[in-house]
């Protein structure tokens, strides 16, 4: 599991990407990542593959 922080940035917020998630999502700067809440959370590279899953969310 890799973690990461969400801050604000003017009235956005913003989650930093190590080059170690960059590596696992095959992402680089500029790509567009898709993310898609259901039972489980997807993080999704633009193009349709998963590139990581995680577990259900606990409750």
């Amino acid at each position: 599991m890799i973690e990461t922080k969400i801050r604000k940035v003017g009235n956005s917020a913003v989650m930093t990407l190590t080059t170690e998630m960059l590596t696992i999502l095959y992402a680089k700067e500029g790509d567009t990542l898709h993310v898609v809440r259901t039972e489980a959370w997807w993080v999704q590279a633009y193009g349709g593959r998963i590139q990581s899953q995680g577990g259900a969310r606990g409750g």
